[in-house]
């Protein structure tokens, strides 16, 4: 790689903002994000957490079971993670995800994202139930 080629990486991978973060916690290098388990992990860390700690990352955009999802970096003090979000309320800021299916936004920081909770006895599922702006 020449010299030109590796400075060019080098600045666009420090412009992107996202900040590297490595995973510590067990449960979530044994399960995915859209176990119970993982999601029940992810909530006991975040209540842990104070708000203006966390910062989100949008990485897709998927379909299952004809549910909507966006999957989520999320780091913090102590916390990297991802987040499997149910979206059933599509508001003006997250309707351009919906539309574009998440092409051009993976790494975009989602400001004042707010994460609820659905719990019955089939499964636990996060969802998204704000976002304040994308930040791409």
């Amino acid at each position: 790689m020449d010299r030109i080629s590796l400075l060019t990486l080098i600045s666009l991978l420090l412009s992107c903002g996202k900040p590297a973060c490595e995973n510590k916690n067990t449960v979530f290098d044994q399960f995915t994000p859209e176990t119970t388990e993982y999601k029940n992990e992810l909530l006991k860390q975040l209540s842990l957490q104070k708000d203006k700690d966390l910062s989100y990352w949008f990485d897709r955009y998927q379909v299952k079971d004809n549910k909507e999802y966006i999957l989520v970096d999320i780091s913090g003090k102590d916390l990297c993670a991802k987040g499997f979000l149910l979206v059933t309320n599509w508001t003006d800021t997250m309707q351009e995800l919906r539309i574009t299916k998440g092409e051009g936004y993976h790494g975009a920081k989602l400001d004042g994202l707010r994460i609820g909770i659905k719990i019955d006895e089939a499964q636990t599922e996060l969802l998204l139930t704000e976002v304040g702006k994308i930040v791409d």
